[in-house]
């Protein structure tokens, strides 16, 4: 699991990615990623990237994997502040 950042079209942008994950977070867990009030999750399958947000100072930006289930929390996170 990682955050990563890019410039794109003159701005600094910052999304959650996996890869190779196990076949055991293939079909249990979600990759999030969770800026401020904001999250986004995708399913994981294979390598996953989640939607990017724009990097701002100051803001932390969170990027976990979620157990798929109703009220599943989150098991393993990784975080910066930008």
């Amino acid at each position: 699991m990682q955050l990563r950042k890019g410039k794109w079209n003159g701005k600094w942008w910052v999304w959650a990615r996996i890869t190779n994950p196990t076949s055991t977070a293939n079909k249990s867990y979600l990759l999030t990623f969770v800026v401020g009030g904001s999250t986004t999750g995708v399913d994981i399958n294979g390598t996953s990237y989640t939607k990017a947000f724009r990097l701002i100072s100051g803001k932390t930006y969170k990027s976990c994997l979620k157990r798929d289930v109703i009220g599943g929390g989150y098991d393993k996170c990784t975080s910066f502040t930008g």
